[in-house]
């Protein structure tokens, strides 16, 4: 079984100008249950595709909403790919990125646990550890502004996690605990508008909406596309 993305599909697609980008559906209710994915599955795109080894029938996707990127530059995901567990390793229970063009893999991640302080994510390529790094809660920074509610309320943003990558196969493992994805991309992510009021003192808001399959930014009751030209 295999689903497709396409490169404006989703939210995250504002995240990046030059560079493709997948996230998760959390509608489709085979996705919600563990062994759904035991027989493997695929996610294919121009520049890379992501297979799950699920051998171990744990991984599914739900809804969850967190914030990705910078103090200044961030966009909300409302979805995550849940590991179900650690790797093993004989390779189950990982994920592997099929890589067509040379460039700078991004993953938006987070530790599986709040309140562990030592599951680690692995990326290797051709025998060569390309990133290794525990993942956990305190990695975020948070800011004020967020909350439509409470603009002093402070929301956690956390880090895209890089790496460059060259052509072939990029495995993903987490040999101590499971770990949460919520996009992987290929290249830079760059987000034009912020999400949501930057501070309590703001008074502009930009937002998101789509429209006719595109994303569209309204700012001041004017419509700007993606890369920030005026509709």
């Amino acid at each position: 079984m295999k689903k497709f993305f396409l490169f404006a599909a989703a939210a995250i697609a504002a995240m990046t100008v030059n560079a493709e980008t997948l996230v998760f559906d959390a509608d489709t209710a085979a996705h919600k249950t563990a062994g759904a994915w035991s027989d493997g599955y695929t996610w294919e795109l121009e520049t890379f595709d992501v297979t799950l080894v699920d051998t171990k029938a744990k991984m599914t996707v739900d809804a969850n909403n967190a914030y990705f990127g910078t103090a200044d530059q961030h966009i909300k995901l409302q979805s995550r790919l849940k590991s179900g567990g650690k790797s093993a390793a004989s390779g189950e229970n990982s994920i592997e990125i099929e890589v067509y063009e040379a460039g700078k893999l991004s993953i938006a991640v987070r530790t599986g646990s709040n309140s562990a302080t030592d599951r680690t994510l692995v990326v290797t390529q051709s025998g060569t550890e390309l990133f290794n790094q525990v993942i956990q809660e305190s990695d975020a920074v948070e800011v004020e502004g967020l909350d439509k509610d409470d603009p002093t309320k402070k929301t956690k943003i956390y880090p895209i996690i890089t790496c460059n990558v060259g052509v072939g196969t990029v495995v993903l493992t987490y040999p101590v605990g499971s770990m949460n994805f919520y996009a992987f991309a290929i290249g830079d992510i760059e987000i034009p508008e912020p999400q949501g009021i930057e501070n309590a003192a703001a008074t502009v808001k930009a937002v998101k909406t789509f429209e006719n399959g595109q994303l569209v930014i309204i700012k001041n009751g004017v419509k700007y596309n993606a890369l920030g030209a005026q509709l």
